[in-house]
């Protein structure tokens, strides 16, 4: 089952956001109205997927998913905002390499479609360094076996 991570200041989008995974009934899903205790929240639990207002007092959405990107640099990054512009995509895109950016108020299955490619690319993105660690391994391996077979063909 998938770990989601809400953030919203405005407790009733943060319900509703909540509702939509709540009846989907196929993920774990955290809430929380301060995105300072969210980042705590992320150094104890790991999540798959973060997903963040962009206008909040304590922390914009931006520096928020920046901040939890560097706690959890695996996770996947979605913020919503009702004022998206350019310079907000840049930002989001450049300082915390989100994933998606999502207009308020955002339909029920946007968000579940954009959750749904999100753990897909958490997925292939863990995929992809569990077989970076195997070629490794498999460099390691073939360059003992060299030495050694270097060490063997040596006449003493």
């Amino acid at each position: 089952m998938a770990t989601i991570l809400l953030v919203d200041d405005d407790r009733n989008h943060l319900n509703a956001m909540w509702r939509v995974f709540w009846l989907d009934g196929q993920h774990e899903v955290e809430r929380f109205t301060s995105p300072n205790e969210a980042l705590a929240r992320a150094r104890e639990q790991s999540f798959d997927v973060v997903i963040t207002d962009y206008r909040m007092p304590e922390l914009d959405g931006v520096r928020f998913l920046a901040a939890f990107r560097e706690i959890q640099p695996e996770s996947c990054r979605i913020m919503i905002s009702g004022n998206a512009d350019m310079a907000l995509f840049r930002n989001a895109m450049n300082d915390a390499r989100v994933h998606r950016l999502l207009e308020k108020p955002c339909e029920g299955f946007q968000l579940l479609n954009a959750v749904q490619e999100g753990l897909e690319q958490v997925s292939l993105a863990r995929e992809n360094a569990r077989l970076r660690a195997e070629l490794d391994e498999l460099r390691r391996r073939c360059d003992e076996l060299e030495k050694h077979s270097a060490s063997a063909e040596r006449p003493g």
